[in-house]
């Protein structure tokens, strides 16, 4: 399963998007890449948990600042 981690944000930036696409290729490493669908949003899109062995791919996305997120308890916390 091959999927889309584009969005708004990365395409008005392409650099962000390319950042991010560069990192991801990097934490797969041509590894076997598990996707499980949790379900789809409000506009019918397919939501799903995407993992390389042990590592959710999702997860490492948002704790290297690579995915915007409007709740910001899940950004990073980095220092002053």
């Amino acid at each position: 399963m091959v999927a889309n981690f584009t969005h708004a944000p990365a395409a008005a930036n392409p650099s962000c998007g390319r950042a991010a696409g560069e990192l991801l290729r990097e934490l797969i490493d041509g590894q076997e890449v598990d996707c499980r669908s949790l379900g789809r949003d409000r506009y019918k899109r397919m939501i799903a948990k995407c993992s390389v062995g042990w590592l959710d791919l999702g997860a490492e996305m948002v704790t290297r600042d690579m995915v915007p997120t409007p709740d910001p308890c899940l950004r990073r916390i980095s220092g002053p």
